[in-house]
């Protein structure tokens, strides 16, 4: 990594004040990395996100090696890439659950990559007269993931909601090991399958990163276009789900119906309804032609039009907001406390959006309008992901329109050099992250995901505190 590049002066000001504990800082264009050992990772990661005003974003653990932590520092538009190194036979892992509630949803995995535990924690059972433990899932007769969740109830009242994962754990990460860094872009896109622009872009900007890559201008447009595609049927899905989850199921059908048209525009126009494939390192794999461009924006523009009637249809039916307003409260404090990301946190107040605050791609061209609302109920997360369509289809025709001209995709090394680097984007879920290191020998040697999606598990249980649940 290079360090000619001067601290920002506020985080020199920070860390300025932990000078002894941190060996080393070097960067990466918006990331910057500290060396530290382990030990002194609560204590940094606690005075650097006081003082910045971050909250952990992930912790991910190299066996024998290092402690990961990544913060945010929204005013310098970085990361804070925090490696501890663990001192040789290291069985107790520093906690850093005193300065940040959410590390606690990392520690099992931590534990388990040591072989200290299982994924899945205990959960304990309740005490008391007429108090009854089951459990749902992991296995459903639907489509729902495969998660477990323990429920302790008195009667109809919901005492306690726990969520267990590891039952579906596809080990992606150590599949990647040993793998060229552009084969295994094929796993990065997978690692959820509605999701799939986001994980593929956070994986092949680290790739950029580490080599330096520039993506042409009319790459990074395209990249917007596509993140927003998939976010425009993200939320369509979402919010056909919750209607349907009130009780409206013809409602439901209908969103679904305008879920599968811009499913079938990512089709015709880009070479798969999910959007897989359709980015490489470097850039994107297929262009888009003027012609299809133009037909693209006339469609999404039609589409639009449908949506606004949907929105008003689902507003002006009072069984769908009765059934939303004031349940599954998530407030401020939990999910700021529990690292809350994405539409799920902005609902409940906390205003972070990558593509605003870390601008990626043409993000910093293309700024999107940013919702967010205080009440943290269903309807705010209706609201939230509402108010997003409308900015999706915003961003989408004015970056068609202004679709520069140019490559559409850069050369890349053929041998990737060694190093590692950190990639983020904003899923329809929220922030996600990726993490690569490449051997020597070209080869990825270590690899982390932390999706939107894991980062949000934990606010279940708060959400269904008062017994009130979709």
């Amino acid at each position: 990594m290079s360090g000619t590049r001067k601290v920002p002066e506020r985080l020199d000001k920070v860390l300025a004040q932990v000078k002894n504990l941190v060996h080393v800082v070097s960067h990466r264009n918006e990331e910057w990395q500290l060396d530290l050992d382990a030990g002194a990772l609560p204590l940094v990661a606690a005075h650097l996100a006081e003082n910045l005003g971050g909250n952990l974003a992930a912790l991910f653990l190299e066996p024998g090696e290092y402690l990961h932590a990544v913060l945010p520092a929204v005013e310098e538009k970085a990361y804070l890439h925090l490696r501890g190194r663990l001192a040789p036979g290291t069985k107790d892992l520093p906690a850093l659950e005193r300065h940040f509630p959410a590390a606690a949803r990392y520690r099992r995995i931590l534990e388990a990559w040591q072989g200290l535990a299982t994924m899945g924690p205990s959960v304990s059972r309740l005490e008391g007269s007429g108090v009854f433990q089951f459990p749902l899932g992991p296995v459903r007769g639907d489509y729902n993931e495969a998660a477990g969740i323990m429920i302790d109830t008195v009667g109809e009242d919901i005492l306690r909601l726990t969520p267990t994962l590891g039952y579906k754990h596809r080990g992606l990460e150590d599949r990647a090991a040993g793998l060229a860094p552009k084969a295994a872009l094929l796993l990065a896109e997978r690692a959820a399958g509605t999701q799939s622009v986001a994980h593929a872009l956070a994986y092949c900007q680290a790739l950029e990163r580490l080599a330096g890559v520039t993506v042409p201008p009319r790459a990074a447009v395209l990249r917007v276009v596509l993140a927003e595609m998939e976010r425009l049927y993200g939320h369509l899905l979402d919010i056909s789900l919750m209607v349907g989850a009130a009780g409206h199921t013809v409602g439901a059908a209908q969103l679904d119906q305008l879920k599968e048209l811009f499913l079938r525009l990512n089709l015709s126009h880009f070479g798969h309804r999910y959007l897989f494939g359709t980015l490489v390192p470097g850039g994107v794999r297929t262009d888009l032609p003027r012609e299809a461009a133009a037909s693209l924006r006339t469609a999404v523009t039609r589409q639009g039009a449908e949506w606004r009637r949907l929105f008003t249809m689902v507003l002006g039916t009072p069984g769908i907001i009765d059934r939303w307003e004031t349940t599954g409260i998530v407030d401020y404090t939990d999910a700021w406390d529990l690292a809350a990301v994405g539409p799920v946190g902005r609902a409940s107040g906390v205003d972070r959006d990558v593509r605003r605050d870390h601008p990626y791609a043409a993000y910093g061209e293309f700024v999107p309008a940013v919702p967010h609302f205080r009440d943290g109920d269903a309807l705010a997360r209706f609201r939230v992901r509402a108010a997003e369509i409308d900015a999706s289809l915003a961003l989408v025709g004015e970056a068609l329109a202004r679709l520069p001209q140019g490559p559409a995709r850069a050369d890349v090394p053929a041998v990737w050099p060694a190093g590692e680097a950190l990639g983020w984007s904003e899923a329809p879920q929220g922030e996600t992250l990726h993490w690569v290191r490449v051997g020597e020998e070209g080869k990825i040697a270590a690899y982390r995901i932390r999706s939107a999606s894991f980062a949000n598990w934990d606010l279940f249980g708060p959400a269904a505190a008062d017994g009130n649940i979709l």
